[in-house]
């Protein structure tokens, strides 16, 4: 397998070449994927060229932390880190913002990073989701002014329209509607598969055979697809769609 990459690789490189582009092996490295841990002293080098490239853990792709055994976790840990970040410094004005203005900033500042690649880690596993749940929780207290040991569930609705875990759901859902109606990106639309029977008029669910599959998007975002009233389902309106989403999953929390 490592023969025939460094065949493509060798060819990348002179297609390159003849095409006046010049590859740079220092920013490339090699990213082994397994679902066991793997001694990459085991693995032959591979080269572009005459340079050997580095085996990593991560990479880092589009400010998407992609690791060995494809899981969320060094993603969610930068996500973390940012989180605290930003809510060291909010803190420092605590005493004089506003708490609408509290609320604002969070949203403005904190969820987006919750957001950026959601779709990509559509179902976390607990560990993972605990993290990032802790994280949130401090930017609700920032936000309402709460003490450490006071709930925040409510908070949390005020913030996203629903719970957390529930706010990971309905991105899923917002996402493949957009999919469904808009058949754009189209290589994504073509992995749906329509069911052909009056008695079931959802997404099929693709075959799979390892449990971690079962938190990919095209799993996961059509379970819960599948799961919604078929009047939202069928809903095509964009704005609707989104008002009755929202409704649905606030009231689920």
């Amino acid at each position: 397998m490592v023969a025939c990459l460094n065949d493509d690789l060798n060819s990348i490189s002179c297609w390159a070449k003849e095409n006046r582009l010049q590859l740079n092996p220092k920013k490339c490295s090699v990213l082994p994927i397994h679902n066991s841990s793997i001694d990459a002293n085991d693995i032959p080098p591979v080269f572009i060229e005459s340079d050997q490239l580095q085996f990593v853990a991560k990479a880092k792709c589009l400010g998407y932390f992609v690791n060995s055994t494809l899981n969320a976790s060094d993603h969610v840990n930068s996500v973390v880190k940012k989180i605290y970040f930003v809510l060291r410094n909010l803190r420092l004005s605590t005493d004089f913002t506003p708490q609408d203005t509290k609320v604002k900033l969070v949203q403005l500042l904190i969820v987006p990073h919750v957001n950026y690649f959601v779709n990509v880690y559509s179902k976390l596993d607990s560990n993972t989701f605990n993290k990032l749940l802790m994280a949130f929780n401090s930017a609700v207290r920032y936000a309402f002014s709460l003490k450490r040991l006071d709930h925040v569930t409510d908070k949390r609705c005020a913030i996203l329209g629903c719970d957390l875990v529930h706010y990971f759901s309905l991105r899923n859902c917002l996402f493949l509607f957009n999919l469904i109606t808009t058949h754009s990106p189209l290589y994504l639309f073509n992995k749906l598969r329509f069911s052909q029977t009056n008695r079931f008029t959802g997404l099929l669910v693709p075959k799979f055979n390892f449990l971690n599959s079962t938190r990919l998007f095209f799993i996961s975002a059509i379970r819960i697809w599948n799961s919604l009233p078929i009047e939202i389902r069928q809903t095509v309106n964009r704005s609707k769609f989104r008002h009755l989403i929202f409704n649905y999953f606030k009231n689920q929390s």
